[in-house]
């Protein structure tokens, strides 16, 4: 249980909506960042109009409960007073309808050159150019002290003017050469004659330490910045936008995924993942980040506000921000999925093609009548399930992350991860993300989805898991972490499977399941960088008949999960159809008991399952509440 998420929003579930595009830099940006439209002659009125009582009390009346105010964009200091003294004015109505305020940090140019104290180290990209972020010119290192300084004070300014934490955005880590680094570099490789590479070479041992140095400085001033939130405010909420789910290797982010997700309470999720094919067919959402945040104790909070994030037909050209139709399938999908619900598209311009006269351009989006009647509607639906804040994930099928292939094979394990949990995603079957750095939990399944780089302690805790093992791929272990070569697979030992010679055909062994993978043996690494993600060419059909499942559903298309939240054991039904349509659906293999069943439109019941359960009424979203 996450104390400080619960000690904010007690039962509540976490609505959030980000007002940090309204920040006054727009007007030095323009348009970029958002389509806030900073330019327009308008601005001031329409700012003016988002950070009033007014809006105050509507947000609050459709049951939003954290707000992301303007704070810090790295404006001048009379850029910044104004900011946060708007700040202490909004958050004090909002503290006083019960809400949560948290102040926007901008990682990549909160110290910018026009407030560098004197002593400041500057950034550096490998090239040797200056290193700049959107606004600036030029930024400052983030390990130099006066940005570190400057950061924490600034976390105690938000402190003292009511926060209730901080949200940092954009707080990957570009590579840096500086003088300091070059020192930090070589004392974290503990040899002063290594030299930063020039440019980045997948294979080059020296380059990889660098990106692993990157990795670990970023991930140390995070620890640094929470730790000092908390001697101010022990509660205080830490939050961020590291641009995680872009389909890009985190590593070369400046990113631990896991320990990422772990020193957040909440954290932000684009879910860009791509591929080079159609997905109209497929769930597009935040499933695999969601789902990820609970396994690693975080709330991932929906970044969908653009339609390319959640629909890959793009029907529309005039709003490019979801109608009041698709607000219902982003909202949903966070509840089925353990993540924090929201609307990021609610405070931002009032599209064109939704006003008569200028008087509606002055207008939030969320107060054009038709979505403000679907975010009540989706809202008070959710607010009524028995979904807490915080949940735990009872899937009994893992997917194992695994760090050291994320890191130096990423695009071979990445395409294989999205892969599987598409698949599950769209068949049904609940599952949990296990992260190869922990203990390996006792599940029914875990699913390996090539992992070609194994340590010996990783062959070990595999060896010792309970359940059955289902390894996609014929090159298990076939590297070391060091991306060493051994002389075969441990497949090899472990089912007479070489990778030299590795089978077309599933095969079974014991607990043991082994799926041809959908790339050939060809002993290429895809590096560290990445590149557009391809779907497995995978027999689907095959490898579900692989899969544990603990029930199924009648209906293709239906997403599930199994969580706990507040003392209840949760099924939860969904689905990505874009217009889904009444149906009733049947499923099988649920355990005997009664059970409260919620449906959206519908006041709750309780019913009685069992081996078949029909269940009529099924459109969008489904709860099951078991009793026991």
């Amino acid at each position: 249980m996450n104390l400080k998420i619960e000690h904010h929003f007690g039962g509540r579930p976490i609505v959030w909506v980000p007002m940090w595009g309204l920040s006054k830099l727009r007007q030095r940006g323009g348009e970029f960042a958002g389509s806030i439209p900073g330019n327009a002659l308008w601005y001031d009125r329409w700012y003016d109009r988002a950070m009033s009582e007014e809006c105050a009390d509507k947000l609050c009346a459709l049951g939003f409960n954290l707000v992301i105010l303007p704070f810090s964009l790295g404006g001048t200091a009379e850029q910044e007073a104004s900011e946060h003294e708007n700040f202490a004015r909004m958050t004090k109505l909002l503290h006083e309808r019960k809400m949560v305020s948290l102040p926007y940090l901008q990682y990549q140019n909160l110290l910018q050159e026009q407030n560098w104290p004197a002593g400041t180290t500057a950034a550096v990209m490998l090239d040797n150019t200056r290193t700049c972020y959107a606004y600036w010119r030029q930024t400052a290192c983030q390990s130099s002290e006066q940005f570190r300084k400057y950061f924490r004070d600034t976390i105690a300014a938000a402190v003292r003017l009511g926060a209730d934490g901080i949200w940092i955005d954009n707080n990957y880590l570009k590579p840096c050469r500086c003088e300091l680094c070059q020192k930090n570099f070589a004392e974290y490789a503990g040899d002063d004659r290594l030299e930063i590479p020039p440019q980045f070479i997948p294979t080059d041992p020296v380059a990889q330490l660098f990106f692993e140095f990157n990795s670990a400085r970023n991930m140390a001033l995070h620890r640094e910045l929470k730790n000092h939130l908390e001697s101010l405010l022990p509660l205080g909420l830490f939050c961020s936008n590291p641009g995680i789910y872009r389909g890009r290797n985190y590593l070369e982010l400046g990113i631990d995924l896991k320990d990422m997700l772990e020193i957040n309470d909440i954290i932000y999720l684009e879910n860009k993942l791509s591929t080079n094919e159609d997905r109209q067919g497929h769930p597009i959402g935040n499933f695999h980040g969601f789902l990820a945040a609970v396994g690693a104790g975080a709330k991932g909070v929906a970044g969908a506000w653009k339609r390319p994030d959640y629909d890959a037909t793009s029907r529309r050209t005039a709003n490019i921000m979801p109608d009041s139709s698709e607000a219902e399938q982003i909202i949903l999908e966070a509840v089925t999925c353990g993540g924090a619900l929201g609307a990021f598209w609610a405070v931002r311009e009032m599209p064109d093609c939704f006003c008569t006269s200028g008087a509606d351009k002055l207008k939030m989006y969320f107060e054009l009548p038709e979505m403000t009647a679907a975010l009540k509607n989706t809202l008070s639906y959710a607010a009524s399930l028995p979904v807490g804040p915080t949940v735990e994930n009872l899937a009994p099928v893992g997917v194992l992350y695994h760090r050291d292939s994320m890191r130096y094979d990423f695009q071979r394990h990445q395409e294989a991860l999205f892969g599987v949990e598409e698949m599950l995603t769209e068949n049904g079957i609940p599952y949990q993300v296990v992260f190869s750095e922990n203990e390996l939990p006792a599940l029914a399944q875990l699913i390996i989805p090539e992992v070609r780089l194994l340590s010996e302690r990783d062959i070990t805790k595999l060896r010792a898991f309970p359940g059955r093992l289902l390894i996609i791929g014929s090159e298990l272990g076939r590297y070391d972490e060091k991306r060493r070569c051994r002389l075969d697979s441990i497949l090899a030992d472990w089912m007479d499977i070489s990778c030299y010679t590795a089978p077309a055909e599933p095969r079974s062994s014991g607990r043991l399941d082994y799926f041809p993978g959908a790339v050939s043996n060809d002993g290429e690494f895809s590096g560290m960088q990445s590149g557009t993600l391809n779907r497995p060419r995978w027999d689907r059909a095959a490898l579900l008949q692989l899969i544990v499942r603990p029930f199924t559903i009648s209906q293709p298309g239906i997403a599930a999960t199994l969580l706990r939240s507040q003392g209840h054991k949760l099924l939860q039904l969904f689905s990505y159809a874009a217009n889904p349509a009444v149906q009733t659906l049947t499923l099988r293999g649920l355990p005997a008991g009664k059970a409260v069943l919620h449906l959206p439109g519908h006041a709750p019941r309780e019913v009685e399952t069992g081996a078949e359960f029909v269940l009529p009424d099924f459109r969008r979203h489904a709860l099951l509440q078991f009793q026991s």
